[in-house]
């Protein structure tokens, strides 16, 4: 009797010792599963959001936290770009990757310029420059997710100098979103609401952002939330 005992507790054992080689086997197969590549392509925000406290890296950090492995992280931003910027820089910057998303952020330069140079990027010009990248990126069988724009000043209520410029742009990428069935992150609306509840003095700057553009901590952590909702959806 001891002896059939013995029999069945080593079988069990052996039973315990399999699945738990199965579950490190199914582990190490997902591991070695190709990761969906993302690429965040802008200007200075996306440059930053790489750095240590920068959205990119704070999402890596959520990512890992959720145990969720089936993303690979880049950016390609370079400080100071225009929508025609990127437009130029699509094919090396971008295509050459062989992204699976690509996320866009740009416009900010467009209307910002005004304050160095007296004029923004006129509205026809931006969406036309804006459907060419657009296009191309879906043409080359990418997905694309495009976003609105965050602020230049924090003051609510349109109290800021270049709000409508934004505004307008903001409308265009939600329109282009639309029209290409693309994914739209509609960053001047969250920013906005955002604003509304937490920046009761009615800053310029502080919030969100170090310079009334660039963002802080809170922004760069508020914009990785927001990012990783949009990669889980996918």
């Amino acid at each position: 009797m001891s002896g059939l005992l013995n029999i069945f507790s080593i079988n069990q054992v052996f039973i315990i010792i399999f699945f738990i080689a199965l579950l490190v086997w199914i582990s190490f197969l997902s591991d070695r599963k190709p990761k969906r590549k993302v690429l965040f392509f802008g200007d200075s925000i996306t440059q930053q959001g790489a750095g240590p406290n920068g959205y990119i890296s704070i999402l890596e950090g959520m990512l890992q936290d959720e145990s969720i492995k089936t993303f690979s992280l880049s950016e390609s931003g370079i400080g100071g770009n225009t929508v025609d910027d990127l437009l130029s820089r699509v094919g090396k910057d971008v295509l050459s990757a062989k992204p699976d998303l690509v996320i866009v952020y740009a416009g900010i330069n467009d209307a910002w310029r005004k304050r160095f140079t007296g004029s923004h990027t006129d509205e026809a010009s931006f969406e036309k420059t804006y459907r060419k990248i657009v296009d191309r990126l879906c043409k080359n069988g990418i997905s694309v997710a495009v976003c609105t724009l965050g602020v230049i000043g924090e003051k609510k209520n349109n109290a800021n100098e270049l709000d409508q410029v934004l505004d307008a742009y903001s409308n265009i990428i939600s329109n282009i979103a639309a029209e290409y069935k693309i994914s739209l992150i509609d960053l001047r609306s969250i920013f906005k609401k955002y604003e509304a509840e937490h920046n009761k003095a009615d800053y310029d700057k502080g919030i969100l952002t170090t310079d009334a553009v660039h963002l802080n901590f809170a922004g760069n952590e508020l914009l990785a939330g927001i990012m990783l909702d949009l990669l889980k959806q996918l």
